[in-house]
């Protein structure tokens, strides 16, 4: 991890963007960690540096590409900054509206061009592939998926037997270790969301024990 890297990554806590406590998620499971990039849309500094690393990372593994893509939203505002910092295009995938022109794509492209797929996690990729076919069948060739955090609940092996390249700069896990290690979070903060990576509904289970005990 270089020092762009290190200093975007060591500014989540502080910023609300990585949080620990106990926390619902869409799924209904329970969680001891919550990652909610799309803070970052109101922090300049730290997004224009986050539009910088996670460029720089797809550049170094897939080459150079036409277009950059979003999956909306945490990630749309960087990918933003990343067209007005590098003059790169922009489009938007997306299911097809049942209405006006019916695109499935957002933007100016032609059939042909390369792209480069943007998130902010991974955990089993299921959007991420959603997404790709979405661009694939536009007739876009996609150079591979690039995000912030990869959760390290299978994603990458997901992409990886669809043929699709992926890179992240960082896995949850390494990114716990250090904060650990710095005393960004305690002992038990880290246990419980290593715990929680490992066995998901373990994590719920025991949550949904102790409230009840607790009434």
């Amino acid at each position: 991890m270089n020092n762009d890297c290190r200093a975007f990554f060591d500014q989540l806590p502080s910023n609300g963007i990585i949080r620990f406590g106990h926390f619902e998620l869409k799924s209904g499971l329970h969680s001891p960690i919550y990652l909610d990039f799309r803070r970052l849309r109101s922090l300049p500094n730290l997004l224009r540096l986050g539009a910088e690393v996670i460029s720089g990372l797809a550049w170094d593994t897939f080459g150079g590409s036409d277009l950059s893509a979003d999956i909306p939203t945490a990630i749309t505002p960087i990918v933003s900054a990343m067209t007005v910092l590098f003059d790169k295009p922009m489009i938007s995938p997306h299911p097809p509206k049942a209405h006006g022109t019916r695109a499935s794509v957002d933007g100016i492209y032609q059939s042909g061009q390369t792209v480069v797929l943007y998130d902010d996690l991974v955990s089993d990729a299921g959007s991420k592939l959603t997404h790709v076919n979405i661009l694939r069948e536009a007739g876009l060739k996609v150079l591979g998926v690039a995000v912030f955090v990869d959760r390290g609940q299978g994603g990458p092996e997901r992409l990886a037997a669809a043929g699709i390249p992926f890179c992240a700069l960082a896995t949850l896990p390494a990114l716990l270790e250090t904060y650990f290690c710095d005393g960004v979070i305690n002992e038990q903060q880290y246990v419980q969301a290593v715990d929680h990576l490992h066995d998901p509904l373990s994590y719920s289970d025991n949550r949904s024990i102790n409230q009840s005990q607790s009434t």
